[in-house]
């Protein structure tokens, strides 16, 4: 039986048996330093985050990385969330022995 051939996430001209994808892909992301890496899986990755986040809404991993609790409450993650100048936070401005 022939292997399953898929192509590389940075560059569609390589193409590859699934066994070696992941070998690749360590190689190969040397030269895609700026891709994003899916939470679900990391051999998923995408040239910038909204791309990621709409594959995040319909990636195939994601049911096997869903975590099962008895409460039917907890849900999957719908949408991406983004929260501009997450980083800008200055812990010297913030003392909680004073509050």
């Amino acid at each position: 039986m022939a292997d399953k051939l898929v192509k590389c996430p940075f560059n569609p001209s390589h193409v590859l048996t699934e066994d070696s994808l992941q070998r690749h892909i360590i190689r190969c992301m040397v030269n895609y330093p700026s891709y994003v890496i899916c939470p679900y899986n990391a051999l998923h990755r995408f040239k910038n985050k909204d791309l990621l986040c709409d594959h995040m809404l319909e990636c195939e991993s994601r049911e096997k990385n869903i975590l099962f609790y008895e409460s039917s409450e907890v849900k999957p993650l719908e949408t991406c969330i983004h929260i501009q100048g997450i980083r800008d936070f200055n812990l010297a401005e913030e003392n909680w022995d004073e509050e």
